[in-house]
């Protein structure tokens, strides 16, 4: 009698294989997804840091970017029109974890309330969606903080 594996038993051995590749994949994914939302909202927090650090220390907002929508943030424009929140309070503006800039969305000395300012990130689909909202909730896969200010 011969030895070794019939045609069936190496079928299911390559599906049971497959299958938890597949999982394996899903899994990656995932945990990929997590740690970039978990890097963005750490960047974010970081940038909003600043700006209050900056408040505090000055008694005035970071503003005088343009007050149009989606303002980019990038290193010349925080030491252009945030009084060099670059160097001073931040190391750099990072690039999102999908490579696009962060958007600060407001001007805290004229815009008062609930969702009147934010920093966010477009997200994974590259699209900003969360236009400052009173609601103070990130639409679609955008990642945001928002700035409350009193004026």
């Amino acid at each position: 009698m011969k030895s070794g594996f019939t045609l069936v038993e190496l079928i299911v051995v390559i599906s049971i294989i497959g299958m938890l590749a597949t999982l394996g994949i899903a899994s990656y994914q995932n945990v990929v997804k997590e740690a970039r939302n978990t890097k963005t909202a750490a960047d974010i927090e970081e940038m909003v840091k600043a700006i209050m650090i900056h408040n505090a220390r000055t008694g005035s907002w970071v503003d005088g970017m343009d007050d149009s929508y989606g303002n980019i943030f990038t290193t010349a424009t925080w030491n252009n029109s945030a009084q060099g929140l670059v160097p001073e309070y931040l190391d750099r503006v990072p690039n999102d974890p999908w490579d696009r800039s962060y958007f600060y969305d407001g001007t805290p000395n004229t815009e008062c309330g609930l969702g009147a300012n934010s920093v966010c990130s477009a997200g994974p689909d590259g699209v900003f969606e969360s236009h400052n909202r009173a609601d103070e909730t990130a639409q679609d896969d955008d990642i945001c903080v928002y700035i409350k200010s009193d004026c």
